[in-house]
This record gives structure tokens, sequence and C-alpha cells, in this order.
């Protein structure tokens, strides 16, 4: 068994359809950052490695649709992609495979949903963002924003 196998196997990813969905997880987080990705393989214990890929991937799929081009284009995108996630909570599917990956993920691991619903609420509120007024701002940002990705 190859070592993509036995990393999946182990991490409790089971089929060829779920064994693809974390395949393009994989490559949209080393795609985007891949100095982590290689960190993630080399230190992180292989049962672990495809959930971690998966979170990494969804983390930046979602800040990807949040953060380019104007406010006016990549509202609704990530508006649809807020309910494609919601959604995929509440079902267990979805369409997108680096969503699938980790709502599988998620449910594997059994993290909490909340977590998820503050990080895609921080996100929103960080479309419209002009700045921290406080260091009391400051703090909820980091704690409803970076501290759930």
């Amino acid at each position: 068994m190859a070592g993509r196998e036995r990393r999946l196997v182990a991490a409790g990813v089971r089929g060829r359809g779920l064994g693809d969905d974390y395949s393009v997880a994989g490559r949209v987080f080393a795609r985007r950052i891949l100095a982590h990705h290689a960190v993630v393989r080399l230190l992180v214990a292989p049962a672990l490695q495809p959930h971690l890929i998966a979170a990494y991937a969804f983390l930046a799929r979602t800040d990807d649709l949040a953060d380019q081009g104007p406010l006016h284009e990549c509202l609704p995108r990530w508006r649809a992609w807020a309910e494609q996630v919601a959604s995929g909570l509440d079902s267990g599917r979805a369409q997108d495979p680096v969503l699938r990956a980790f709502l599988h993920t998620v449910s594997v691991r059994q993290l909490p949903h909340h977590w998820v619903h503050t990080y895609l609420k921080a996100t929103d509120e960080e479309l419209h963002f002009t700045g921290h007024a406080t260091e009391a701002d400051f703090q909820r940002y980091v704690d409803n924003l970076a501290l759930p990705a």
C-alpha cells in the first residue's frame, strides 16, 4: 500500500471517492501554502495528516472566496459558499470536493459545528472590515476568525 493510501486508511478515510476528495484538498493546500503542506507531511502523525490538510484546504478555499476581487464581486460567491458550508454541516453532503473532505474531517474528528459557524461569521464580518477601533475589537477578531482557523 502506498504512503498516501496508508495515511488515508489510518485517518479513517474509506472509499475511492472520498479519497479523491482528500487528494483534491491536498492539491489546494499544497498550491496555496506549500511550506505549510511540507511541514504537515513531515511533522504530523500520518493518521492526522489528511484531516489537517482538509481543514487547511477548507480555510484556503474560504479565504480565497472572501478575498478575491472587489466586494461587489466576491460577496455573492462568498455567500453561496457560506450557504453550502452551513447546508453541508447539517446534511453531511456537498458538491465541492474540498468541502466534502472537510465535512468528513468534521464528522470523524468530532469538531464542533459552532467553530465553523463562528469562523464563517467572522469571515463575513471581515468582508466589511474597516479597522479595529479598540484593542477589544482586535481581540474579538482573533477570537472569532484567527483562533477557529
